[in-house]
């Protein structure tokens, strides 16, 4: 019969539970509990997961799409299609603004620019300043819009060719006329899917299962864990480490044992930073700090946080950790005189977990992930363990006001079983029939990144 226990107070209990005659400690143990997890199993922790976990940055979603709004940026560089007409020193020009998505221009009658707006062009012979005249408003699509140079020996419609890229900043108005075009910023969707993961480990007959043992120290209870509950956590935990990292978001594909149901993936933290971010490369063997400034100058670009996370590979962290030092080395110090008599003061600790540079603090978690023996650490991968990853750390409001986490991981829960970003189910003969006992693993959970055009990836050229 299964025996199982559960403890009086939140922050005491344990889940076990087995159809063998010995309590068998369950994975969810592991996560209410994790500083014994150390003790009852010696398989290397793969990262993401985990991190995310016990950082808190876990939410519920009712869907398996789950959806957030960002804020688009308010002023955006407009690009000119076609040719000028009116040309002349001070001369009134007429032109077409591009309709594509880095232009950011709504279909329709709608149209960026305002009547009084005060812009700039930027053509082959300067920064030529303008005020917006007219706006077409009744043709779909058209984007026409008319500008007066402000200096009025500027010959606009001659210096605008196809090309010309414009900003529009300010809006200038008479004393006592009317005010402007109302104007929104309307909010940029993002989606991505929950993943089903799942595994399965059995035993048949005599087969050995070695096990361990956890002591409570509250009950002095010993409590076990079976090497194959333990080997389907470590496996479970690097299907989603590996595609919390490398996967990328699709539906295009049904499950091949019932082709009537959909396999849904989920985009990784690879996948964001590729469709939104930025890829500033480095130099392989010689990362500088000039590389993090270009960082910098991306994050206020984008008026990212002060706060950010860096994850990197293993190549990329020594990298980081090699020029920190060296930007910061004090060349005065006598290093062979240090705590002399006393080994342990004779430790010298030459890793950067966190620095603060150009009015940002970065916090560094090396991400194991990127390292892992035959995923991401073969030779065809072999771009991972030398990137990383810098993005946004900390919550903020989204453009529906909604709080959110700029990095989290999103699952799917029930009212019978709670939440299922970690479910553990055991099946003895009582149930499979046989003399065999199996157990499954699954989860269901996805990955989220907020304003992902905020990432910069670190990566060899």
């Amino acid at each position: 019969m299964a025996a199982s226990y559960t403890a009086p107070r939140a922050g005491t209990q344990w889940n076990v539970g087995s159809a063998y005659t010995k309590l068998f400690i369950t994975p969810a143990t592991y996560h209410d509990r994790p500083e014994i997890e150390p003790d009852i199993w010696d398989y290397p922790k793969t990262d993401l997961f985990t991190f995310m976990l016990y950082a808190g940055k876990m939410k519920l979603s009712g869907n398996v799409e789950f959806v957030h709004a960002e804020h688009e940026a308010r002023n955006h560089v407009h690009t000119q299609s076609g040719a000028a007409s009116g040309t002349g020193a001070g001369v009134v020009t007429t032109l077409t603004l591009t309709t594509g998505t880095g232009d950011h221009l709504q279909t329709g009658t709608l149209s960026a620019p305002l009547v009084r707006q005060q812009g700039i062009a930027y053509t082959a012979s300067g920064a030529r300043r303008f005020i917006v005249t007219a706006v077409d408003k009744t043709t779909a699509n058209a984007h026409t819009v008319s500008l007066d140079p402000t200096d009025s020996t500027v010959d606009l419609g001659t210096e605008a060719t196809a090309g010309t890229k414009f900003v529009f900043f300010a809006t200038g108005n008479g004393d006592g006329t009317i005010t402007p075009d109302p104007s929104a910023r309307l909010p940029v969707t993002q989606s991505n899917f929950i993943q089903t993961f799942k595994s399965k480990k059995q035993s048949d007959g005599r087969q050995a299962a070695t096990e361990t043992y956890w002591t409570d120290p509250k009950s002095g209870r010993n409590l076990h864990v079976n090497s194959l509950v333990a080997d389907g956590e470590y496996e479970i935990r690097q299907q989603m480490d590996s595609a919390f990292l490398l996967g990328e978001k699709s539906s295009a594909v049904s499950d091949p044992t019932d082709t009537t149901k959909t396999i849904y993936l989920t985009g990784g933290l690879d996948w964001y930073a590729n469709q939104q971010g930025y890829l500033e490369p480095y130099t392989a063997g010689s990362m500088s700090i000039t590389d993090m400034e270009h960082v910098i100058v991306n994050l206020k670009y984008e008026k990212s946080p002060s706060k950010q996370l860096i994850m990197p590979g293993v190549v990329a962290n020594l990298e980081i950790d090699r020029f920190m030092k060296a930007y910061n080395d004090n060349t005065g110090i006598d290093w062979s005189k240090m705590g002399i008599g006393n080994a342990a003061n004779r430790m010298i600790d030459l890793g950067i977990d966190g620095f603060r540079h150009g009015g940002y603090t970065f916090m560094k978690k090396s991400l194991d992930a990127l390292n892992e023996q035959g995923v991401t650490s073969g030779a065809s991968a072999s771009k991972f363990p030398s990137t990383a990853y810098v993005l946004p750390w900390g919550s903020t409001t989204d453009a529906n006001g909604k709080a959110q986490e700029y990095v989290s991981v999103r699952y799917m829960a029930n009212t019978q079983e709670g939440s299922r970003y970690m479910q553990f189910y055991h099946r003895g003969k009582e149930q499979t029939g046989y003399d065999r006992h199996e157990f499954n693993h699954q989860a269901e959970a996805g990955f989220q990144v907020h304003m992902a055009r905020q990432i910069n990836i670190l990566a060899p050229a």
